[in-house]
């Protein structure tokens, strides 16, 4: 069974990875892989020093927030480290894996804090809630200021790939590897969560306690203040990006906020590299919904994703380093 079961993660895997590569070729298909290398070494990467501290700053805000859920579902404080690098090393393992550092973390913070890994991985539940609600509310907005070309976009990139997959070989057999692997990553990650609990009952009811975890929290003021400098930081570290290319230098914070909405769906797809692919394809159609050409609209997608993922390894690794130094804290429940 087992045996199975990392068969079917390994298929689920590179299905992810194929679609990564085949939104990254046909992003770039009409591109000059040499004026495109040409056009990135122009940049001026100075500015990946502030996008460095916004993201420090953004992963302290995540870090802290996650104290507060935790502290709410689990009744008693999880120090600041534990909770961090069981976050970065769940970042390092999505590298892979698509979304499986989800559940890592929650099994990194078991090890070093002694939290339930139900418990924790209701209360990362409860955030992944709160980040997509954060998330429409930012669509509802971009689509009150782009309305007009975002309808645009959805009926070029959605309903009509869509009829024509109802006819068209080629589109079909994309959206049926891209079902097959929703599915089989819900299966996958279900099943593993499952067979490391003691009961189906304990799961329910860890479940339980990380949801409704925001309810109970006597610092909501807090929670609100670190989730809107969570999101706040997103968007300084996509606007800083644009003073370092001339094309994108006259674009305001509202052009980032779209690149952050559109290229959020793209990282919310679960494809190793951090959503390699979907994301350079939707920043990239939103940075050309603003005006930008489309030959420099493709650009700015890949500093900014290789920045992000360049931090990710590099503290993830670190955070790896420290979780597999550290030593196994005994289970607790109560604080």
């Amino acid at each position: 069974m087992e045996a199975k079961q990392s068969k079917r993660a390994i298929i689920q895997v590179i299905g992810f990875t194929a679609i990564g590569v085949f939104l990254i070729w046909w992003t770039y298909r009409k591109d000059d892989p040499i004026k495109l290398w040409s056009c990135i070494t122009q940049l001026n990467f100075i500015y990946y020093l502030p996008v460095l501290v916004w993201t420090l700053i953004c992963h302290y805000f995540r870090t802290k927030r996650w104290q507060l859920i935790l502290k709410a579902g689990t009744n008693f404080r999880v120090p600041f480290f534990p909770a961090y690098h069981s976050i970065m090393a769940g970042y390092f393992v999505n590298f892979p894996t698509g979304k499986l550092g989800e559940v890592f973390r929650c099994y990194a913070l078991r090890r070093m804090a002694g939290i339930p890994v139900e418990r924790a991985l209701g209360s990362v539940v409860m955030e992944r809630v709160i980040d997509v609600c954060c998330l429409l509310l930012l669509m509802l907005f971009s689509l009150v200021i782009y309305s007009e070309r975002l309808i645009t976009l959805t009926k070029e990139e959605i309903i009509t790939p869509l009829k024509s997959a109802m006819g068209g070989g080629f589109h079909l057999i994309y959206l049926l590897l891209a079902s097959i692997s929703f599915a089989a990553l819900g299966v996958t990650i279900c099943y593993f969560v499952w067979k490391k609990m003691k009961s189906v009952h304990t799961l329910i009811h860890g479940f339980k306690n990380g949801l409704l975890s925001i309810f109970r929290l006597k610092e909501k003021g807090t929670f609100l203040f670190y989730t809107a400098g969570i999101w706040l930081m997103y968007l300084l570290m996509t606007y800083t990006w644009f003073f370092a290319m001339k094309e994108t230098a006259q674009l305001g914070p509202l052009a980032a906020l779209l690149v952050i909405v559109l290229g959020g769906i793209g990282r919310s797809l679960p494809v190793p590299g951090h959503g390699a692919g979907p994301y350079h394809y939707f920043a990239t159609k939103a940075l050309m919904l603003v005006g930008l050409a489309a030959a420099s609209a493709g650009i700015l997608p890949i500093v900014i994703h290789a920045g992000q993922t360049l931090f990710y390894l590099i503290a993830g690794a670190i955070s790896l380093i420290v979780f597999s130094m550290s030593k196994a804290v005994p289970l607790q429940e109560k604080g």
